[in-house]
């Protein structure tokens, strides 16, 4: 499905975003990351950033992209 397709594409990309602003990525389930980073790190904002800074192929294509990130310190569903 090219839907799925493209948004596993765009996770990737914000995942390389996170990983290489030291943000290290311990898991992922489906459609979601968890980093584990220091408590005093933990900015909700900063990696709402990382995973909605588009690359170019997906701007030009005007791509909606939405996410919902928290800070816990316990993984949820």
């Amino acid at each position: 499905n090219v839907v799925q397709a493209t948004a596993r594409d765009l996770m990737v990309n914000g995942m390389f975003h996170a990983e290489d602003a030291g943000h290290p990525i311990v898991l992922t389930v489906h459609d979601e990351i968890v980093c584990e980073v220091p408590e005093a790190a933990a900015d909700a904002k900063l990696l709402d950033g990382f995973m909605c800074d588009l690359p170019q192929w997906a701007k030009s294509m005007q791509v909606p992209i939405q996410t919902d990130c928290w800070i816990g310190a316990r993984y949820r569903k």
